[in-house]
């Protein structure tokens, strides 16, 4: 499970600025993509609406 999110988000901690997806690396909404996706294709994979009521 930890080799899985270090593959999935390992390049977090290098983004700066706009190109981080969210402001707080450990806050509620990164907490819940980390725990609900098994990969960064299902992200894409998910309808936009989806994934805003998802993540609201």
């Amino acid at each position: 499970m930890v080799s899985n999110l270090y593959l999935k988000l390992s390049e977090f901690q290098i983004l700066k600025g706009d190109d981080r997806p969210f402001g707080n690396l450990y806050g509620t909404a990164s907490s819940t993509v980390l725990t609900e996706f098994l990969s960064p294709q299902e992200i894409i994979d998910m309808p936009e609406d989806e994934l805003l009521t998802f993540l609201a």
